[in-house]
């Protein structure tokens, strides 16, 4: 082993990452935040946190890749939308990546804890007035607010992509609402949509970690091809069974995103 990384590397850590990839890559390609489980498992398995977000990229955009396949011959993917988002997903996540190795992640913590009960309180109250499973995705070129539309998926793909390049857990689930909200999508569409940006995004950060050779390859590798099927799985288990099998997991992950920054807001102030 003579590479940057290896000495984190033993059996112990592919018992480790294995099966918690698949759980987070299963996951991700449903509702989003499949980071919340994979980034702790990289910690868990002994990587240094550079190591364990470069790594990590390669794995969870291995997996947004399967499932975008599976979405995207499901018709399931909407492709205008799509492009405008991962343009502005690609440069905010370089810059995203770019400052994680120098920025404290201590504010961005601190807005999501307020944003995220919002947000998942809007989702709530506009749940019966979100467009229903049957409605057909929009169709940016034939509408008459064509350009405000591509420009908002674009802001959504840039501030979103940031997001994902500094930190990452929950941005499929923002996509998700984002475009499932903002733009009129239907839900499934926007999983499979999101998971098209996340890819774009994924593969900007991943270049710029690669640079830094913080990436094991020898555990990306095989850790790759769990996420993989773990991707494929659930992108197979929401195109089945539709948008009821969605909405209960999309809840439990913002629910357990909020937990999660709260528990790690109140370690740093050292309220427990």
């Amino acid at each position: 082993m003579n590479f940057p990384g290896s000495e984190f590397v033993s059996l112990h850590t592919y018992l480790i990452l294995c099966p918690m990839l698949f759980l987070a890559s299963f996951v991700d390609s449903v509702a989003g935040g499949g980071g919340l489980i994979s980034i702790p498992s990289w910690l868990a398995a002994g990587f240094p946190v550079h190591f364990a977000y470069g790594t990590n990229k390669f794995t969870s955009g291995a997996a947004a890749l399967s499932s975008s396949i599976r979405y995207f011959r499901s018709g399931k993917i909407s492709l205008p939308v799509a492009c405008f988002a991962a343009a502005g997903a690609l440069g905010g996540s370089w810059l995203g990546a770019r400052l994680v190795l120098f920025l404290s992640d201590e504010v961005l913590r601190v807005t999501l804890l307020v944003l995220l009960p919002i947000v998942g309180t809007f989702t709530l109250l506009c749940r019966r007035n979100a467009p229903t499973e049957e409605s057909p995705a929009m169709a940016l070129a034939e509408n008459a607010e064509a350009e405000k539309k591509r420009f908002l998926s674009f802001l959504i793909g840039l501030v979103i992509g940031a997001y994902e390049g500094f930190f990452g857990p929950g941005s499929g689930t923002f996509l998700i609402l984002a475009f499932n909200f903002l733009l009129g999508m239907e839900l499934l569409t926007a999983c499979g949509t999101a998971r098209l940006v996340n890819l774009a995004a994924n593969l900007a950060a991943l270049l710029t970690f690669v640079a830094e050779s913080r990436v094991v390859w020898e555990v990306a590798v095989p850790c790759a091809l769990f996420s993989i099927a773990g991707g494929r799985f659930g992108a197979r288990c929401a195109i089945t069974r539709g948008a009821k099998f969605v909405r209960p997991l999309m809840a439990f992950v913002m629910v357990l995103l909020f937990a999660k920054l709260l528990y790690d807001f109140c370690l740093k102030i050292k309220l427990i």
